[in-house]
């Protein structure tokens, strides 16, 4: 299922008449939409009650109530979460957000997947997993996180957060203009500020839209030619990009990719390629295809140790030229070695 049919049907019944379980499906856990998701959801099931005059005091017997609940599979026993999941208090139908699903043991989120795939209720059950091999059916939604945001989609994450926001032209065709890919987290961060500005947009895409969303093509390619040890083509790239944003951000970016990277190559050596790609967020796909086989896990863990003992000494006041050295280090294939 489209996400956009999901919203629609949400629109229509927020309280999910009849299904057991969304699945949503993706590359990346889209962690700001679900917070998003779940609180409009709240709010939606405030107004319909206020509207039918059915907020009776809690556990009155005015009705069953479709609340929102979650339980953090990574912590919690199958067995355990099978209890809460197969047991209503007085009738009442929860929504269930089940975290951690992505992180569990693969033995464990496979059980886990063959138990979600038979659930009848009563309640309703949400998840993210990065893929999914049930088909969507009237009980049991797959829904599917795409990589970007369209703008029939944007429009749809408009009507659907905030119904009376003005979705000004100009606003639209600014930041596709100026942003080839926007994540769905991206596109609701942007909705915050689209809801604020309206018509008056320029000052925002000037000082503003540049520092909230990240060039991903430029900054794909700079990683590019950073795994790639291509040292000509990274600083040239570099020296165009560099004063868009702070050290902190480019600290913080770098090791990000470090983190990412050595995950890979960790998840390569030892489980193999295929699921390695499950870790592969970010990361160029020269990487992903063949320049992994550069680094070892240790250099790379280094680098990032290197990056954060950068981090603690600019937030404490001292002033480093550590991100050169970081690049020059590595474009030289130093990587083995980080005691700076």
């Amino acid at each position: 299922m489209e996400l956009f049919e999901f919203l629609q049907k949400l629109q229509q019944d927020p309280e999910l008449s009849g299904i057991f379980v969304v699945a949503f499906q993706g590359k990346e856990l889209p962690s700001l939409f679900l917070s998003h998701l779940f609180l409009r959801i709240k709010e939606r099931l405030m107004m319909d009650r206020l509207a039918t005059k059915s907020t009776v005091s809690e556990g009155a017997s005015g009705g069953n109530r479709f609340q929102i609940a979650s339980i953090d599979a990574e912590v919690t026993k199958l067995s355990d979460l099978k209890a809460h999941l197969e047991v209503s208090f007085l009738g009442n139908r929860l929504l269930y957000w089940i975290k951690g699903v992505t992180e569990l043991p693969n033995a464990v989120k496979k059980a886990w997947a063959s138990y979600s795939k038979t659930y009848q209720g009563p309640h309703c059950i949400v998840f993210f997993d990065e893929s999914h091999a049930v088909v969507s059916s009237s009980e049991y939604l797959v829904v599917e996180i795409p990589e970007s945001v369209s703008v029939f989609l944007y429009k749809q994450l408009a009507q659907f957060f905030y119904p009376t926001i003005l979705l000004d032209s100009f606003f639209l065709h600014a930041l596709f203009e100026r942003q080839l890919k926007v994540s769905l987290d991206e596109a609701c961060m942007i909705l915050g500020y689209h809801r604020v500005v309206g018509r008056n947009s320029d000052a925002f895409f000037k000082d503003w839209c540049g520092k909230l969303l990240i060039p991903e093509k430029s900054l794909f390619t700079l990683s590019q030619y950073f795994f790639a040890q291509q040292p000509k083509s990274f600083f040239k790239l570099w020296k165009n990009c560099y004063n868009d944003y702070p050290d902190e951000f480019w600290i913080a970016y770098w090791s990000e990719l470090m983190w990412q990277s050595s995950l890979f190559v960790m998840r390569a050596h030892n489980l193999g390629i295929a699921e390695a790609k499950k870790v592969s967020y970010r990361l160029p796909f020269s990487f992903i295809n063949k320049d992994w086989q550069r680094y070892s896990v240790e250099s790379l863990t280094s680098a990032h140790q290197f990056l954060y003992t950068l981090d603690y000494t600019l937030k404490h006041g001292e002033h480093s030229f550590g991100l050169e050295l970081f690049f020059h280090k590595f474009l030289r294939g130093k990587v083995s070695s980080y005691s700076f």
